[in-house]
């Protein structure tokens, strides 16, 4: 299983989404709590998220879980103060257990 995953985000009239074709994930939504935090760290109206279960070099964020529910997970951003639920989508990525912690990183797209 890969260690560091790269997806684009972008707003749509739902809010912040995301396409992966490989795993038939189209117009995925943030949700919860997770658009404010993805607010605080993008302000364009798309950018890349580099993530990982292993710390990444300049993290910008760090995801750490708080309660499993409905499939997903809660988690804290503790930098900001904030905390958003990620779903069960982020198993595909990140194994059959929803991680204890997520580093990520947020990129420009030009």
């Amino acid at each position: 299983m890969n260690a560091i995953f790269k997806i684009q985000i972008y707003r749509d009239l739902t809010g912040w989404v995301f396409d992966d074709e490989s795993r038939d994930l189209v117009k995925e939504p943030f949700v919860f709590g997770m658009p404010t935090i993805i607010n605080h760290y993008v302000k364009d109206n798309k950018a890349n998220i580099i993530f990982s279960v292993h710390p990444l070099p300049e993290f910008d964020c760090l995801l750490e879980h708080e309660k499993d529910e409905v499939g997903g997970a809660w988690y804290n951003d503790k930098k900001i103060n904030k905390r958003g639920w990620l779903c069960s989508a982020t198993k595909l990525y990140l194994g059959m257990n929803m991680p204890k912690k997520i580093y990520i990183k947020f990129e420009k797209v030009d």
